[in-house]
């Protein structure tokens, strides 16, 4: 091949516009759910019927995430 036509033909292959203007915008930082642990003195387990004390109730958006005597560590520190 000649040096003209293989530069001809990568000239032709590459797209006129920014790639990055097909791809689907990724979530910002300020659209990651709201993440909150609500702590109580007792929590009632329905389904074992025991009573956890303390309890803790980690909820990520509109969503309950985890339940227990203590949720996870990582989860604390995004909590408000």
């Amino acid at each position: 091949m000649r040096g003209g036509t293989m530069a001809a033909n990568m000239l032709s292959a590459t797209p006129s516009a920014p790639a990055a203007a097909f791809l689907p915008s990724l979530p910002q930082a300020a659209d990651a759910p709201k993440t909150t642990v609500l702590r109580a003195a007792r929590l009632l387990d329905v389904e074992s019927g025991k009573m956890l004390m303390p309890g803790e109730v980690l909820v990520r958006g509109e969503r309950i995430a985890e339940v227990g005597t203590v949720v996870r560590a990582s989860a604390r520190r995004g909590s408000d």
